[in-house]
C-alpha cells in the first residue's frame, strides 16, 4: 500500500499540472481504505529509538535520542511525543545545558498546542529565555509562537479573541521573516538540514501573510518555488501542498484546492501522520460540493487517526465539521431508504405479476414440453430410420456398382472362354480330319487350369482395382511399416491381398474364399494369420476398416 501511495506521489509531483483531482481522489480512496493494513513508515524508527534509549550511555546521548524520538512521534502520537519531550527536558536539566532546556521546552509548547492545551503551551513558551537560544532555536521559537496563535485564531469562538490572535499571528510571522533574514545575512544557521527545514517553514509563514493580505499571485509564486525546492522531502511536501490549497481556495479555484488537498492528504497517509489537517479540509470541501459519501469517509478517517494520535486540537476541529457531514449523510441515506422503500413496493407488485406470469408460463411450458418430447421421439425415430435407409442405400449402391462391374466382366470373360473353346474345338476337329491323332492327344493332354487360373486371377485383380483403386494404399495404412505389401505390378494383387479383397466384397467364409481362389482353406487361414501379425491397429478396428475401404 505504501508503495502505491509513493508511486502516486512521485507521478503527481512530476506532473501536477496534468493530474486530475478525480484521479487523485481515487488514489486517496484506496489509501484510506487500506491505511490500517499499511504499516506506517516511521514505526520501525520509533521502535529503534526506544531500544537505543534504553541502552543510552550518557545524558547527552539520552537527550539527543529523546529529541529525535519527539520529532518522530510528533505527527502520529501526541502522548508519546509529550513523553519524549519531557524526557529530553529532564536530561537537559541534568546536563545544566540552557540551550537544550530551551529546545525541550519549545517541543513541549508545540505538542501542547497540537493537543489543544493553548494556555499551557503559552505558559511554557513565556518561560523560555530567548537569550539562551542559538540562531536556529530562536527561529524555531518564533515559528512555534506563530503556529500557536494561528491555531488559537482558528478555534476560539469569541471574535475579539480571534482578532487579537490574528494580530499576534501576523506579528510573529513578521518576526519569523526578520529573524530568518538576519540569520541568512549572518549565515549563522548551523546545518544545511536545519536551514532547509526552517526555510520551508518560513516560506509557508510568508505565503500565509501574503494570502491574508489578498496577494494571491505572489503567494502562489512563492509556494511554487518552495515546492520546486523543498517538495522532494516528505516532511515539507504535505505542508507546502496544504498551503497551496489554501491559496487556491482564497482565489476561488476549487479544482486546484482539491488537487493539493488530496496531495497533502496522500503524503500524510504515506508517512503515517495521525494529525492529517488536509483530510479534514478536503472532507469539508467535498461536503460543500455534495460528494457526501466521500466526505464522510475522509472525515471518519481523520477522526480515527486524530483519536489514535491523541491530537485534541485536531479532534476539536474535526468535531465542528463531522456533525454537518454526518447529518448530510443521514439525510442522503434517509432519501435513499425512501427511494428503496418505493422500489421495494414496486418490485413486490412486479413480483406478484411475475409470479402469476410464471405460473401461467409454466403450465404452457409443461404442455409444450410434452409436445416437444413427442416430436423429439418421432424425430429420433425418423432420423434412425433415415440413417438405416441411408446405410442400406449406400450398401445397395456399393453392391450394385460391384455387381454391374463384375456382371460386365463375367460376360466378357464368358465370351473369351467361348472363343477359346471354339478355337479348341476347331483345332481338334481339323486334326481329326487330317488324321493327326498324335496332335489331338498332345492338345488334350495339356492342363487347362494353370494358365486359365493365372488369366482368371489377373482378370479379377484388374476388375477389383478398377472398383477400388486405392485399396492397396488403404490396406497398407492398417499395417506396420515392416509389414507393408507392395505388389510387383501396379494392376495386380498378391495372394494375401486377394483374400482380403474378397472379404471387402462381402465373402468372409474361408471355404468360399478358398474355392474361388483355388486355395486350400488352411492356406486362406495362414494368409489371414500372417496379416494379423503385421497390424498397426487393433484387430477389431482392422476388421471394421476392411469393410469401409473405398467408401
Amino acid at each position: 500500500m505504501c508503495k502505491l501511495i509513493f508511486l502516486v506521489l512521485f507521478l503527481i509531483r512530476g506532473y501536477a499540472a496534468c493530474a486530475s483531482p478525480d484521479s487523485l481522489l481515487t488514489a486517496l480512496d484506496s489509501a484510506v481504505r487500506n491505511r490500517k493494513s499499511a504499516a506506517p513508515a516511521k514505526n520501525p524508527r520509533i521502535a529503534e529509538l526506544n531500544s537505543m534509549l534504553n541502552d543510552a550511555e550518557n545524558l547527552e546521548s539520552k537527550y539527543r535520542l529523546c529529541d529525535e524520538l519527539y520529532r518522530e512521534c510528533r505527527a502520529c502520537d501526541v502522548a508519546a511525543a509529550l513523553d519524549a519531550a519531557a524526557a529530553a527536558l529532564d536530561a537537559a536539566r541534568q546536563l545544566n545545558n540552557r540551550l537544550y532546556v530551551g529546545r525541550a521546552e519549545m517541543n513541549r509548547a508545540e505538542i501542547f498546542g497540537l493537543a489543544g492545551m493553548y494556555g499551557e503551551a503559552l505558559r511554557i513558551a513565556d518561560r523560555i529565555d530567548k537569550r539562551d537560544l542559538d540562531s536556529a532555536a530562536l527561529l524555531h521559537y518564533c515559528l512555534i509562537r506563530h503556529s500557536l496563535y494561528a491555531l488559537m485564531s482558528e478555534n476560539l469562538p469569541a471574535p475579539e479573541e480571534r482578532r487579537r490572535c490574528d494580530s499576534l499571528t501576523a506579528r510573529y510571522g513578521d518576526s519569523v521573516l526578520q529573524t530568518l533574514q538576519t540569520l541568512q545575512t549572518l549565515q549563522t544557521l548551523q546545518t544545511p538540514q536545519i536551514a532547509e527545514l526552517e526555510s520551508a517553514a518560513c516560506r509557508i509563514v510568508e505565503s500565509a501573510a501574503l494570502r491574508r493580505a489578498g496577494e494571491h499571485g505572489e503567494a502562489l509564486n512563492l509556494m511554487q518555488r518552495c515546492l520546486a525546492k523543498h517538495g522532494g522531502d516528505e516532511q515539507h511536501f504535505a505542508a507546502i501542498a496544504r498551503e497551496l490549497s489554501r491559496i487556491y481556495a482564497a482565489a476561488g479555484n476549487r479544482t486546484e484546492q482539491k488537487r493539493f488537498l488530496a496531495l497533502s492528504a496522500l503524503s500524510d497517509l504515506k508517512r503515517g501522520v495521525g494529525d492529517c489537517a488536509a483530510l479534514t479540509e478536503l472532507a469539508a470541501a467535498l461536503h460543500d460540493e455534495g460528494d457526501i459519501d466521500r466526505a464522510y469517509s475522509y472525515i471518519k478517517c481523520a477522526m480515527e487517526d486524530a483519536s489514535l494520535c491523541g491530537s485534541r486540537f485536531r479532534i476539536m476541529e474535526i468535531s465542528t465539521v463531522l456533525p454537518l457531514i454526518a447529518a448530510a449523510r443521514d439525510r442522503k441515506m434517509k432519501l435513499e431508504k425512501e427511494k428503496l422503500l418505493k422500489f421495494a413496493i414496486l418490485v413486490s407488485i412486479l413480483s406478484l405479476v411475475l409470479a402469476a406470469s410464471l405460473f401461467y408460463i409454466r403450465r404452457q411450458y409443461g404442455k409444450l414440453s410434452a409436445a416437444e418430447k413427442a416430436l423429439k421421439e418421432m424425430y429420433d425415430d425418423t432420423m434412425l430410420t433415415n440413417k438405416n435407409l441411408a446405410e442400406l442405400n449406400r450398401k445397395l449402391t456399393d453392391t450394385n456398382a460391384i455387381k454391374d462391374e463384375y456382371i460386365c466382366s463375367a460376360f466378357n470373360l464368358c465370351s473369351v472362354y467361348i472363343d477359346k473353346l471354339e478355337k479348341y474345338r476347331h483345332d481338334i476337329n481339323r486334326n481329326m480330319k487330317l488324321n493327326r491323332v498324335d496332335d489331338v492327344e498332345k492338345t488334350t493332354a495339356l492342363p487347362l487350369t494353370s494358365e486359365e487360373l493365372k488369366e482368371f486371377l489377373a482378370y479379377f485383380d484388374s476388375v477389383f482395382l478398377k472398383i477400388y483403386p486405392n485399396f492397396i494404399g488403404d490396406f497398407n495404412s492398417l499395417l506396420n511399416h515392416a509389414g507393408q505389401i507392395l505388389p510387383k505390378a501396379s494392376n495386380a494383387l498378391t495372394p494375401e491381398l486377394r483374400v482380403f479383397a474378397l472379404i471387402r466384397l462381402g465373402i468372409a467364409d474361408n471355404g468360399k474364399i478358398a474355392k474361388f481362389l483355388h486355395y486350400t482353406p488352411q492356406t486362406v487361414y495362414n494368409y489371414k494369420l500372417k496379416i494379423r501379425n503385421k497390424l498397426a491397429v487393433p484387430k477389431d478396428i482392422f476388421a471394421a476398416a476392411i469393410k469401409t475401404i473405398g467408401r
